[in-house]
């Protein structure tokens, strides 16, 4: 074997270092499910009204552009939304868990068509197991929704996201036993 033939698969690092991090997340959002759930409330707050922001100066400053109004329409849209976000957290907390039982169901959805289009390597029961946990987390968000929101919300957040990075962490470990994809 020489090395061309099996190198190692590029972004190998970053599938190891992401999955310790998502596991990390995980562990520090369900201990601190109350501290979890402000914070991505906040930061969620603050993202959407930056850019809002961003989008208006680029609507005001690109007059040129066909579909101006529209990127005015929808720049105003997220600052409202992110002041408001920011102004109530505790509804904002109820909408992002509703928000998130949908994503978890999507992701579980995906993960699965994923992991059957991953056969070759031999990690991919891991990202079967992340698409059945994403599908079992969001049927558990929906059926505790809205009594339970902010521990639900950080507290399957930080399942969600210590299966992912262990779903990660497996497939980059398992990259280094992969025989890089050769260029036709």
């Amino acid at each position: 074997m020489n090395s061309s033939s099996h190198s190692y698969l590029p972004g190998r690092g970053w599938l190891v270092a992401g999955g310790i991090l998502c596991i990390l997340a995980g562990f520090f959002s369900i201990a601190y499910p109350c501290v979890s759930t402000a914070a991505l409330v906040q930061v969620i707050g603050i993202l959407v009204l930056i850019t809002g922001i961003s989008g208006l100066i680029g609507a005001i400053f690109s007059r040129a552009v066909p579909h101006r109004l529209l990127m005015l329409a929808s720049a105003f849209l997220r600052i409202v939304v992110g002041i408001y976000v920011l102004a109530n957290p505790v509804s904002a907390a109820l909408a992002l868990t509703l928000a998130l039982a949908i994503l978890f169901l999507a992701e579980g959805l995906v993960a699965i068509v994923a992991a059957f289009k991953l056969r070759s390597n031999r990690a991919w029961p891991l990202v079967i197991l992340n698409g059945v946990a994403a599908l079992i987390l969001g049927g558990l968000v929906l059926a505790k929704w809205p009594n339970d929101t902010t521990f639900v919300l950080a507290v399957l957040f930080g399942i969600n996201a210590i299966f992912a990075g262990v779903s990660f962490l497996g497939l980059g470990l398992q990259a280094s036993n992969q025989p890089a994809p050769q260029a036709a």
